[in-house]
């Protein structure tokens, strides 16, 4: 407690023009102190107007309501559009994907290959195989259910080649690239 009490009675004895010196040195501080403070509230405050640029509330309270608001609107938009999203997707589940085609003459003394036999199959390699025969006489058309790409009924090699096709990966691209690798063939 001495110490301080010598501290203060240095200070009382010090020269008075040291004084005005300590006194323009902390102004001088406190100046730059309220600039810096100025450019930050400045840079606040226009982050600020950026803000509720556009809204009619001007209390950043209701502001951030409205905010909150859109928020819950937004997650309840995005949980319908996910239904929506999933109903879609099991819909294009059951939907065709793979098609194979098989054209052919059934018989010897018809040309131009009238007959054939197409693979109809979803997602799971089920679906339908379609065979018309065309004969000089008459023309015959056959339905067939198929189950994982096989059928509980006789299949002729026609129609086990169109399963075949069907089931075959396929690559998909995009039309203006087949057409660019068509005119590169020719």
């Amino acid at each position: 407690m001495d110490s301080f009490y010598q501290l203060i009675e240095a200070i009382a004895n010090t020269d008075p023009k040291y004084y005005l010196i300590v006194a323009v040195a902390i102004s001088l501080l406190f100046f730059l102190y309220a600039i810096s403070l100025s450019i930050q509230f400045r840079s606040l405050q226009k982050k600020y107007n950026h803000m509720i640029k556009g809204s009619e509330k001007r209390n950043l309270s209701e502001l951030f309501d409205e905010y909150f608001d859109r928020i819950d609107d937004l997650k309840k938009m995005k949980d319908d559009l996910q239904s929506e999203i999933d109903d879609a997707k099991s819909l294009a589940a059951a939907g065709l994907h793979h098609i194979g085609i098989v054209r052919y003459s059934a018989y010897p003394d018809v040309g131009g290959d009238l007959s054939f036999s197409v693979a109809l199959l979803d997602g799971d390699y089920s679906g339908i195989l379609i065979t018309s025969i065309f004969g000089r006489d008459e023309s015959r058309t056959y339905a067939k259910p198929i189950i994982r790409a096989e059928s509980t009924y006789k299949l002729t090699s026609e129609e086990q080649e169109a399963i075949r096709r069907a089931s075959l990966p396929r690559t998909f691209t995009r039309r203006g690239s087949r057409k660019n690798s068509l005119e590169n063939k020719f």
